[in-house]
């Protein structure tokens, strides 16, 4: 699915959602029936008050030793979280100035967010995720001597969360350390059900599927494609595996960074004939191979030079050197050995005329290697392999090559279902032979959702901000951390600790709104 198309599907839900929305609110709002089914409006909300799981919470809150046991669990996972989320969003905030800037080397084409997994499945995770994490405040609730009022979910258009409402009195009255509790209930809860969720999916599921006949973990799987590029017009799609080039069998591999084909012989710009697997069989196609040019940057040394994008480039040429460039394998060579203020010239041929042409540029800076400002490809083929996009949905450090790397890897492997990643792509789901074909793959997407939207929701409550939990427990921790220095007045102490968590929360939620900025913008 394109990301046009995506985003109007999006926008067309959004509106449906908001038509069947107002006169649902409308009826909440003026209706005295409503009152009596649990339902109220506060604000732009509909909120679903019920008494419903408060036996079993109780229940299971009466169950002290297991529930203590559960609360200092939860305590340290808080802390985990907390650190694991201020490490990522000082992290993000450190890299704002360097997140839009293009290496100008090498584009891919990815699948992006499958909209309707995102919809499916996100809210279905989502509205569990927050029930669980409520209950598990009832549950300390209860197992605290506090009692519950109720409990439900808030809407407004869309699921916005679940709720437990604590009894006020109760509550002022519990001790720091039973508030402490009920606090990082949520957040542990929510953390077990990724780890859960992980594993069922991870383990038992992906690690059960190998690959079908006729495709290997290193086959050259094409993972994306990019519009009007050669292989666009060959009309060799998605999800294909390339197998053979002019009778020659081709594998791919990661070289630089990048996936791309293992050997990449001289084809030059001519038409070549591509043997490529689909899901219904063995097919040929003629088409030109090297490497494609799809977009120029603005302002780029090419841009500058008047390099236009749609053809594939030939050789680069360096003073007395000459570089012959086949595929992505040989540019990155040149790149990597280059610098800035280097004067290159680039030949290449324009597809479609079959013309030859070049152009004299001066070489950008792109952290200490020089700079085109083009976005290229193999024939407009983003490849990966087999192999890698298994390891990617189901490890989260493959791939790291050290200590630093593997936790970079780590923390990001939550977001690659915004790469299609979730856990597998559609177009890509059948080089596996998966046990109950579409339904194993709608049960593992239901369970890597849980994994994400659970893990999504432990950390982002980990904040130390208010009104997140992690910001209720910041400041029972700086209570606590007074007391233990000796600040026996109660009343300072607790303005204290009051003080330092709304700095560290106006602190936080800025740099958390930065970011996000920074991502939509």
């Amino acid at each position: 699915m394109s990301e046009g198309l995506g985003i109007s599907v999006i926008w067309i839900i959004i509106i449906l959602l908001t038509v069947l929305y107002v006169p649902i609110f409308v009826w909440v709002w003026r209706s005295p029936r409503a009152a009596d089914l649990g339902l109220s409006v506060r604000g732009p909300m509909v909120m679903y008050r019920t008494q419903r799981g408060q036996r079993l919470m109780e229940g299971i809150g009466s169950h002290r030793r297991l529930c203590g046991a559960f609360a200092a669990a939860s305590g340290a996972i808080s802390v985990l979280l907390m650190a694991v989320m201020v490490f990522f969003m000082a992290t993000a905030v450190i890299n704002l100035p360097y997140a839009f800037a293009s290496s100008g080397t090498a584009s891919f084409v990815s699948a992006g967010l499958n909209v309707t997994h995102f919809i499916v499945f996100g809210v279905i995770a989502l509205v569990v995720s927050m029930v669980i994490h409520e209950f598990a405040h009832g549950v300390q609730s209860k197992a605290n001597g506090i009692r519950v009022e109720s409990s439900g979910l808030m809407f407004a258009v869309v699921p916005l969360g679940a709720f437990v409402e604590m009894n006020e009195e109760d509550t002022n009255n519990a001790s720091l350390r039973s508030r402490m509790s009920v606090y990082s209930a949520g957040i542990s809860v929510n953390f077990v059900a990724a780890v859960v969720s992980f594993l069922v999916f991870s383990a038992l599921m992906l690690g059960s599927v190998g690959t079908v006949a006729g495709v290997s973990d290193d086959g050259a799987g094409v993972y994306g494609i990019t519009p009007g590029s050669p292989a666009d017009d060959a009309g060799i799609p998605a999800g294909a595996v390339i197998t053979e080039i002019d009778g020659a069998a081709v594998t791919a591999g990661e070289y630089m960074g990048y996936y791309t084909l293992t050997t990449e012989p001289d084809y030059g710009s001519s038409t070549h004939t591509v043997t490529y697997l689909t899901e219904d069989g063995e097919h040929t196609a003629e088409m030109a191979l090297g490497l494609y040019v799809s977009f120029v940057s603005p302002g780029s040394p090419a841009a500058t030079a008047g390099l236009p994008d749609g053809i594939i480039i030939n050789s680069i040429a360096s003073g007395s050197e000459l570089y012959e460039i086949t595929g992505v394998r040989t540019f990155r060579d040149f790149i990597s050995g280059s610098g800035q203020g280097e004067v290159v010239t680039v030949s290449y041929t324009v597809l479609g005329s079959g013309l030859t042409d070049s152009r004299t540029l001066t070489l950008g800076d792109n952290n200490g290697v020089g700079y085109i400002g083009i976005g290229v490809s193999y024939s407009g083929m983003s490849l990966l392999t087999p192999g890698y996009v298994k390891g990617t949905a189901s490890d989260p450090s493959f791939g790291a090559t050290g200590f630093t790397d593997g936790v970079l890897t780590v923390l990001n492997y939550p977001f690659i279902s915004w790469s299609g990643f979730s856990p597998v792509p559609e177009h890509c789901q059948w080089w596996f032979d998966a046990p109950g074909g579409e339904i194993f793959w709608i049960v593992a997407s239901l369970f890597y959702w849980m994994f994400w939207i659970n893990l999504l929701l432990g950390i982002t409550n980990a904040i130390p901000a208010v009104p997140f939990d992690g910001g209720f427990l910041l400041r029972g921790w700086i209570n606590q951390l007074l007391d233990r220095l000796d600040y026996r007045d109660q009343k300072a102490r607790e303005a204290m600790a009051e003080n330092v968590t709304r700095a560290a929360s106006g602190l936080m939620i800025f740099l958390l709104i930065l970011v996000i900025v920074a991502v939509i913008f």
